[in-house]
Parts: C-alpha cells; sequence; structure tokens
C-alpha cells in the first residue's frame, strides 16, 4: 500500500500521463487532482493506492479523454517541446488507442497491467497497441507553410523554426501578387503573415482572402498588434508582436495547429 510519500513522489509521472491524454497542462492537473480526490482513504484518513496498476485504474476511471487537445495557454509547450511534440503525435490516435498507446509505450506497463488498468479484454488491448504503433510509426506528410513576410530576413528566421518543427516546405511572398501565385501550387497547411507589407497591402485582408474557401489557421506576426486585433474574426492567440523570440513563435504555432478551426 502506497504511503503518502509513495504518492506524492508519483505526482509528476502522473501529471505528464494526463498531459499526454488531455493535451493542455491545465487540464491534466484538474485530471491529477480529480483522480487524487477520488482515491480511497487510509486509516489515517489520506489519500492511498495499492500499487501504480491501482493508482493509474482510479486516474482512468475518471478520465474523458478529448479527441482534440484542450485549447487555452499551455505552459508545456514553452518548457518541454518535445513532450508536446510527442502530445502532438498521440493526438493522432483515437482516444482509446491513446489510452493504450501512452500507457505501454510512454508509462512502460505491461499489455497485461494495462489491460487492467483500462478494464479492456488483453487481446483487444494489444490489438490496439499495434494499430496505434503502426500509425505512430507511419512517415507523416511534412506540412506546407507559406509566409507572407517583406523582410526577407524575418522570413528567413520563421522559415528556419518551421523546419525545426518538421515543415517540409516553406513558401515565401512579400505581397498579394506572390502569395496567391505560391497559392496557385497547393493550399499550405499554416499561413504566418505579416500585417503591414511594404507595397500597402494588408496582412489581414489577404490572408482572409486566401483562406477564404478553407480553415487554413494563420498567424500574424506584426510590429502593430492592435491592427489584426481590431478585427473581430482574429483571436488574440494568434498575434505574435514583434520583435519574438524563436521559441515564443514555436509555441504560437503549436498552439494553432492545436486549436480548433475559427
Amino acid at each position: 500500500m502506497f504511503t503518502i510519500q509513495d504518492l506524492r513522489a508519483r505526482i509528476p509521472r502522473l501529471r505528464r500521463h494526463a498531459y499526454l491524454l488531455t493535451g493542455n497542462m491545465h487540464s491534466a492537473d484538474a485530471a491529477v487532482e480529480a483522480c487524487v480526490g477520488a482515491l480511497r482513504r487510509g486509516g489515517d484518513g489520506r489519500p492511498t493506492a495499492a500499487d501504480d496498476v491501482d493508482l493509474f485504474r482510479s486516474f482512468h476511471m475518471g478520465l474523458l479523454v478529448p479527441t482534440r487537445p484542450v485549447p487555452g495557454p499551455d505552459a508545456a509547450c514553452e518548457r518541454d517541446a518535445k513532450l508536446a511534440d510527442v502530445r502532438d503525435r498521440l493526438f493522432g490516435l483515437s482516444p482509446t488507442e491513446r489510452r493504450v498507446v501512452a500507457l505501454v509505450t510512454v508509462e512502460g506497463f505491461t499489455p497485461g497491467d494495462a489491460a487492467k488498468i483500462l478494464r479492456m479484454d488483453r487481446r483487444r488491448l494489444e490489438q490496439l497497441l499495434i494499430e496505434g504503433r503502426r500509425h505512430l510509426s507511419t512517415p507523416r506528410r511534412p506540412l506546407r507553410a507559406m509566409i507572407i513576410e517583406d523582410d526577407q530576413l524575418i522570413g528567413l528566421d520563421i522559415a528556419a523554426s518551421l523546419e525545426e518543427m518538421g515543415y517540409g516546405d516553406c513558401i515565401h511572398a512579400a505581397n498579394s501578387i506572390e502569395a496567391f501565385e505560391a497559392a496557385a501550387g497547393g493550399e499550405p497547411d499554416l499561413i504566418i503573415a505579416d500585417v503591414k507589407l511594404s507595397n500597402g497591402d494588408s496582412g489581414v485582408e489577404l490572408a482572409r482572402r486566401l483562406t477564404g474557401r478553407s480553415n487554413t489557421p494563420v498567424v500574424f506576426v506584426t510590429a502593430f498588434p492592435e491592427i489584426p486585433l481590431a478585427d473581430p474574426a482574429v483571436s488574440k492567440d494568434r498575434v505574435l508582436p514583434k520583435p519574438f523570440s524563436t521559441s515564443a513563435f514555436k509555441t504560437m504555432v503549436r498552439r494553432t495547429m492545436t486549436m480548433p478551426a475559427a
């Protein structure tokens, strides 16, 4: 039987597990708090569990796993980019596959113990594990980004950051003409747009025209954040003021790519 010290020592592991399943650290902390609150009490009145399997079973019994990461600020993206990347890959799986793969592949439980935690037939769990691992091992299509920026150096810095994040094709455009010519070659997965372009074009209006028939997410990078924020259709979560750090830019992109379409 766990002591209170044993339980406290397992909270960081449980928080990480909850983050990978919910996609947001605030939601993860709420799930862990709910789990601890639901644990049975020992003779001293404190929460306890028999072992790790018992603890994680209690956690999963009370957890509703979303199909998309829960929207909202996510400090984990800034602190641990690798953990955020694991989360993003796991969210390519169904909620049940995600539970199974996270328990066995990330947390190191045996399939037998994972089946006990999820109260699932072991053969079904092993099949879900095979399917989940197969999906994760399938090479992902490199994402395609369009960078609308008339400052060439800033555009190159943005492209370098995106390539570090796994983007395979970054298209550059300095104005609306170049942007529409580039869009004719295929719809991008993400648009990074400055707001005031040197030829007088509005990045906000240009992005609206480019995404008129699609749900392509847009991040505005600008020294004039008040301009896009004056548009009610633009979310403040998709406006990054200049100058910005590489980590702030990457965090903004990760958040944008996991947010529901506007």
